[in-house]
């Protein structure tokens, strides 16, 4: 008979009785941690997370639903030194995420690791971690252009990489170009794609794309980094969403010089390298979208592009399906709120 492990479980809401039973059945569970509870549960005392020190356990189990919390969560048991290796997110091993996520690691600077199949990303938020999920679980990304060639991804918000290996791990994708103007973003994308052997299909570089050169000052917070825009007021606007979230806080904004790069400037070499393969073009760049296609159309670019995915934000979609219309595309749409939504355009 299998020993069990001896465990600590942090969280008793509805996560946890979701999955009682089989936690029950897996575990051997020393005591209950929560910070706003006290008492006895299951016949297991529920102690403060400052008093984990004086249990012994193999692992601490994070039950909580919330991910934005089980950062917070996994902040604050670091902070009381317990082994990150001894932390486990209740996520990887129950409920929807653990059916769909290979392996979920925590690491030593807060950061979570998330692995499907080979392909590995470190996040450090709630946003990330959700964006992650939307490309590998989600699959919003997800194609197929049933000819011969071999496709070339043009990857505009690249954000921390995750868009470029989901697109490098395909067989038929021969080469992503990905572009984020955010330096600490960048770096992020930079440490991921160095983790994984996708990376030798992947250039990156530090600017984003628009109809125009130029660099600009915008503020940059460190736990939107899906939602940060090189616009000023698309910006503004998803800060606004974010502090409602409760995703953000003020204390972690800091003004930073970005650049951005004319789109036909940028793309002109790339399709002219590439003219025997499928130019697919995917767009999560926070405004800037509306911007790109109408200096891509007047350019001539727009009609050389096979495919696109993109997210558009605030202004609609109608703006874009007009110019995709003038270029010969079809498409199909859908809608995430009446903010935003996904339009998937080719010929």
């Amino acid at each position: 008979m299998d020993v069990k492990k001896k465990v600590l479980i942090y969280g008793i809401g509805n996560f946890f009785l979701q999955n009682k039973e089989d936690i029950v059945k897996d575990y051997d569970i020393i005591a209950f941690i929560d910070s706003e509870k006290s008492g006895w549960y299951l016949d297991k005392k529920i102690i403060n997370p400052v008093n984990v020190h004086q249990y012994e356990y193999e692992e601490i189990i994070v039950m909580v639903q919330s991910i934005c919390a089980c950062f917070s969560i996994v902040k604050l048991l670091l902070d009381k030194d317990v082994s990150a290796e001894c932390i486990i997110l209740g996520h990887g091993l129950y409920g929807e995420y653990g059916k769909q996520i290979d392996k979920i690691l925590i690491l030593k600077d807060a950061r979570i690791q998330l692995f499907f199949g080979d392909t590995s990303i470190k996040v450090r938020s709630e946003d990330e971690f959700n964006n992650v999920c939307e490309v590998f679980v989600k699959q919003t990304y997800s194609f197929f252009i049933n000819n011969r060639k071999k496709n070339i991804i043009i990857d505009v918000g690249m954000n921390i990489g995750d868009t470029a290996l989901y697109f490098a791990q395909m067989e038929h994708v021969e080469k992503v170009y990905g572009f984020e103007p955010f330096a600490e973003t960048f770096l992020r994308a930079k440490e991921n794609l160095m983790n994984n052997s996708e990376q030798k299909k992947i250039n990156i570089f530090q600017y984003g794309i628009s109809n125009e050169n130029v660099k600009k000052k915008i503020v940059f917070n460190n736990d939107m980094t899906c939602g940060q825009s090189t616009i000023e007021d698309i910006r503004e606007r998803a800060h606004e969403k974010y502090l409602n979230w409760g995703l953000i806080e003020e204390i972690n904004e800091q003004v930073e010089q970005i650049e951005v790069k004319k789109a036909s400037e940028i793309f002109d070499p790339i399709i002219n390298q590439h003219t025997m393969h499928n130019i697919v073009l995917k767009m999560d760049c926070e405004g800037e979208e509306y911007y790109i296609l109408e200096e891509l159309l007047q350019s001539g670019l727009l009609e050389k592009i096979k495919f696109i995915m993109l997210e558009w934000h605030y202004q609609g979609n109608k703006v874009i399906l007009d110019m995709l219309k003038k270029a010969k595309f079809s498409w199909w749409c859908s809608y995430k709120d009446n903010d935003m939504g996904l339009i998937y355009a080719y010929k």
